[in-house]
């Protein structure tokens, strides 16, 4: 019960902190600046999302280290572990973030986190292809569902798929390609955390994880921000306009939050299941914005939301099942141990189909 509480909790803290994070990104993208420059009108909006992300990641850092020196755990952070894994996963996440918040000047925020809520199928073939792992079959019966109302969904009642800018949908879709990618790595990093028997806190585990991959696109960042004197536009955009500065703390800081929370989720419950948590707050600000803003809503749209829904569901109840199956054959163990039985363990073991995403909560793990 404890553990399930547990998912609960860090799935909350992924999913409030997001959309926060959702509503401040979007008052930075769409602020502007009137200029009048001999008798000529000129609008500037903000386009240095190469900036912003970069933002992103030194804030998620600094945030880390805060909350660690507040932890009592100063000198470990000071040193991050790096692996080569930490590399790759790093360098995906920051490709597929910096191409995630420039196809914004492409294609309106609905579209984008649309679009990004198909990343569970890709990150479900990537661990399941690559890695080699075994997902229940409910939790494949909850990504078809997540597949089948994404597409309701992208259709109008004319039966029609939405056209928005190709070449913002073709940046998204390779950005969710890269997550998928960059699921493999997560995943490999959490089964080291596993092996080495660490008995340190689970909140320096998350931190040393979140820390590291962004100390590490800080650095695959800085290159990037002179593409088309990206970080020259954010200065004067930001001398010009100072307020600005306000919603680009507020959503790096909601960012950074909800980031910590998913390295934790990332190293507790598996990357699917992580992914599962992030479309589920996608849907949320989708279904707020028709609530708040009175955006339309067509009938083929509330089915498509209906079977992802569903399909989140199906994941989650399916996450429940084998953590209580888990935490009664390990009990089931104990006892029979001591009847000289064979231990309950030994018996799930040779269950067909074993959820890989809680594969972490057996009796080995030491991450709590």
């Amino acid at each position: 019960m404890e553990s399930n509480w547990r998912f609960v909790f860090v799935n909350f803290s992924i999913i409030a902190p997001l959309i926060l994070f959702g509503y401040f990104q979007e008052i930075v993208t769409q602020s502007n600046i009137l200029l009048i420059n001999e008798e000529k009108e000129v609008l500037i909006r903000w386009e240095s999302m190469i900036t912003y992300t970069f933002f992103c990641f030194v804030t998620i850092t600094t945030t880390c280290f805060i909350i660690n020196i507040f932890a009592g755990n100063k000198s470990r952070l000071l040193i991050p572990s790096i692996s080569s894994d930490h590399v790759a996963a790093s360098f995906l996440m920051t490709s597929a973030l910096i191409l995630t918040n420039l196809s914004l000047e492409y294609v309106p925020y609905a579209a984008k986190i649309l679009i990004k809520s198909c990343r569970p199928i890709p990150v479900f073939l990537a661990t399941l292809f690559v890695s080699k792992e075994r997902h229940a079959i409910l939790k494949i019966f909850s990504v078809i569902l997540l597949l089948i109302g994404i597409l309701v969904y992208m259709r109008d009642e004319s039966g029609a798929f939405n056209n928005s800018a190709l070449f913002g949908n073709t940046m998204l879709f390779i950005s969710i390609c890269l997550d998928g990618l960059a699921a493999v790595f997560f995943e490999r990093i959490r089964k080291n955390f596993e092996e080495k028997d660490d008995k340190r806190n689970f909140l320096v585990n998350t931190l040393e994880l979140v820390t590291s991959v962004n100390l590490i696109a800080i650095f695959f960042c800085i290159p990037a921000l002179f593409i088309n004197n990206d970080v020259i536009k954010a200065v004067n955009f930001i001398s010009l306009q100072p307020e600005i500065t306000i919603p680009i703390l507020t959503s790096t800081f909601t960012y950074a939050l909800g980031q910590i929370a998913i390295g934790a989720s990332y190293l507790q419950f598996g990357t699917l299941s992580t992914s599962m948590a992030q479309t589920l707050r996608i849907m949320i600000t989708l279904l707020g914005t028709v609530y708040l803003f009175h955006d339309p809503f067509s009938h083929l749209q509330m089915i498509g939301t209906s079977f992802m829904l569903l399909g989140i569901l199906c994941n989650f109840a399916q996450s429940f099942r084998t953590k209580n199956i888990v935490e009664s054959s390990h009990q089931n163990g104990v006892w029979g141990k001591c009847l000289g039985k064979k231990s309950g363990l030994e018996d799930l073991e040779s269950l067909p189909l074993v959820d890989s995403d809680y594969s972490s909560d057996t009796g080995t793990s030491t991450l709590y």
